[in-house]
This record gives structure tokens, C-alpha cells and sequence, in this order.
């Protein structure tokens, strides 16, 4: 009976001991190079094609993660000298300020120009993750999950935009589409689709060009030059189409 008695007071003893620790965030870092000489916890981190960087520019195309000192959960238990454990998934702690208001739970988060800090997202644009906490004014901390990605914020999904404004969005959104942080993968599928189809037009018009000039040859002995002259051009031309694949490949990539 006293075994009885004492069991529920340790199951609730040891829940409230591990309620804080439940609560504290919990994301999973990857060790990077971050190319800053003054990295802080909870700093906002961009990648460019300098490689990564704490974030300086309101709304950045190019949001990655937020820097951490003491992951949760990291890929590597031994990081290497010289780099930063980096969250880019689940949840974590970030610095943010109010240039946009005040932060409410579930707003959107991205990056403001303040170094490093994020602000609520008050225009569709690339975003962190949603605040799981919130900020009354001035510059702090709030919790905020972690998926980076683009998004429009309800608070404007009933204003009207005007032609440019739309056309603005569908820019941005094209351009995250290809060259944001978190798909960076759509932009080496397009480049290499790229490539394979001017790859292929290539060869068909190569095979086309020889089998048609053989039997042309075969068929007008006379006019043997021409014909090779026709081939030429029909060569260059399939040259020409793997090179337009391999810049556009490229131009893709360097986005």
C-alpha cells in the first residue's frame, strides 16, 4: 500500500522536473563555415554563392538557419575548428526586433536589416518559420519553428495588389523557386534537364544530318561538296545547341 501511495507522487514529481526541459527548443544543427567574424546565438544565416553569411538585408531570398551555441542535436558530435552549428530544422531560439510590429504567435519570420535579427514578415516574400512566441516591442528572443520557405502572411492575403506588386511577388517567388536556400535542388534538376534535352536535339540532328548525307552522297556522287558543306553546318549547328545548354545550365546554377 505504501509502494502504492509513493509511485504517483514520484511519476509527478519527475513530470514536473521534465516539463522546463520538454519546453526548451529543440532543432537539429549541421556544422558550417560561416564566413562572419562576430557570430552570436540565435543570429540569422543566409546562403549565398559566397557561401554562408549572418543575414544584413530585410526580406533575403536566400534564408538557410539560425546560429546556435549549444545544439540540441547536431550531425556531427565533433565539430571542426573554424565552424558554427546551424538549425535548419525544428525549433529554436532567434533574435528578432519590432521594424515590423510587433511578433504574435504564428506570425511568419524572416530577416531584417538589422544584423542577424529577424522581424515578422509583413509581405510575401522568403521566410524562417512561424514565431512559437511572441514580442511585444523593442529588440529579443522568441521561439520559432523552422522551415524556410516562401509564404504570404494572412495579414495581407485581402489587400489588393496592384500590377506591379504582382508582378513583383511572382518574381520573388520565381526566383526562391530557383535560387532560394531551401530549394536548391529544383535549380540542379532544371540544370540538368537543361542540359540532357539540348544533349539529345543534339544527337538527333547529328544522326539525321549523317544518315541523310551518306544517302545523298550515294545517290548525287557529283554533288559530294555541297553535300558535305550541308552536314557542316548541320555539325556546327548541334555544336551550337550543347554549348546554348551548357550556359543556360550554368546561368541556372548561378542564380
Amino acid at each position: 500500500m505504501n509502494a502504492m501511495r509513493i509511485l504517483p507522487i514520484v511519476v509527478i514529481t519527475a513530470g514536473l522536473l521534465a516539463g522546463p526541459a520538454l519546453a526548451q527548443p529543440q532543432g537539429i544543427a549541421e556544422y558550417l563555415v560561416v564566413n562572419d567574424s562576430s557570430i552570436r546565438d540565435g543570429q540569422i544565416v543566409v546562403l549565398t554563392k559566397d557561401g554562408y553569411r549572418i543575414s544584413d538585408e530585410t526580406y533575403s531570398q536566400n534564408i538557410y538557419g539560425v546560429t546556435t551555441i549549444d545544439p540540441a542535436v547536431a550531425w556531427s558530435r565533433l565539430p571542426k575548428a573554424g565552424t558554427t552549428a546551424v538549425v535548419n530544422t525544428g525549433t529554436t531560439n532567434v533574435l528578432v526586433n519590432d521594424a515590423e510590429g510587433p511578433i504574435n504567435i504564428g506570425d511568419w519570420i524572416t530577416t531584417s536589416d538589422q544584423r542577424g535579427f529577424g522581424m515578422r514578415a509583413a509581405q510575401p516574400g522568403m521566410v524562417l518559420g512561424r514565431a512559437l512566441s511572441g514580442l511585444s516591442s523593442g529588440t529579443g528572443t522568441v521561439t520559432v519553428s523552422i522551415a524556410p520557405q516562401f509564404a504570404t502572411p494572412e495579414s495581407v492575403d485581402e489587400i489588393p495588389l496592384s500590377p506591379g506588386a504582382a508582378l513583383a511577388t511572382l518574381r520573388s517567388g520565381f526566383i526562391v523557386a530557383t535560387s532560394g536556400a531551401a530549394n536548391f535542388s529544383i535549380r540542379y534538376v532544371l540544370a540538368v534537364l537543361s542540359l540532357l534535352i539540348s544533349l539529345g536535339f543534339a544527337f538527333w540532328i547529328f544522326s539525321r544530318t549523317a544518315t541523310n548525307s551518306v544517302a545523298a552522297v550515294g545517290r548525287n556522287p557529283l554533288a559530294r561538296r555541297s553535300i558535305l558543306f550541308v552536314a557542316a553546318v548541320n555539325v556546327g549547328m548541334a555544336i551550337a545547341i550543347v554549348v546554348a545548354g551548357l550556359i543556360l545550365a550554368f546561368l541556372i546554377l548561378a542564380l
